[in-house]
């Protein structure tokens, strides 16, 4: 792992992503956030992101269930096709400085951060009806996660729709 230079996670489905289901892809991406030298990138198909961009503007439900989905997460509850390399991976995981939970909380703060991100560009996408919904979204993303960019995404949205910083 330690050779290669990038990893490509692909979230897809967009709301329940099968690569956060398997031992082998939570491991190389802790691997990559762990060893600085290693590119993360987060994609989703075309048609997923379409779909992620309808469900966010149109049903409330599709955020509040995106937020439970990657709560949910956790390296321990993932599955690989032999008995024997999960628990490798997990006794790799489980020695990392911090153990299982800050595996978890790596991940899946790297992935909320992302989709934040993707809030803002569908905000910034369709300024009218998307934006009051995107802003909805990341308020409750940083009610309900602490994380480093949370609330500059926040105030990039709420900037779009002329409200203040108060």
């Amino acid at each position: 792992m330690r050779r290669i230079r990038r990893v490509l996670l692909v979230l897809s489905p967009w709301d329940d992503p099968l690569p956060l289901h398997r031992s082998w892809c939570m491991f190389e991406v802790a691997t990559a956030l762990y060893e600085k030298k290693i590119e993360l990138f987060i994609s989703l198909p075309m048609g997923e992101m379409n779909a992620f961009a309808r469900a966010i503007v149109e049903d409330q439900h599709s955020q509040q269930y995106l937020v439970k989905v990657l709560s949910q997460k956790q390296v321990q509850n993932t599955e690989t096709k032999y008995a024997q390399d999960k628990e490798n991976i997990l006794e790799v995981l489980k020695r990392t400085k911090g153990g299982f939970d800050c595996v978890n909380d790596l991940i899946i703060c790297e992935i909320r951060k992302w989709y934040a991100e993707q809030l803002c560009r569908l905000a910034e996408k369709f300024p009218n009806d998307a934006s009051v919904s995107a802003i909805d979204c990341v308020r409750h993303l940083t009610e309900i996660w602490t994380f480093d960019r949370g609330s500059g995404l926040f105030y990039c949205l709420l900037e779009q729709q002329g409200e203040s910083r108060s």
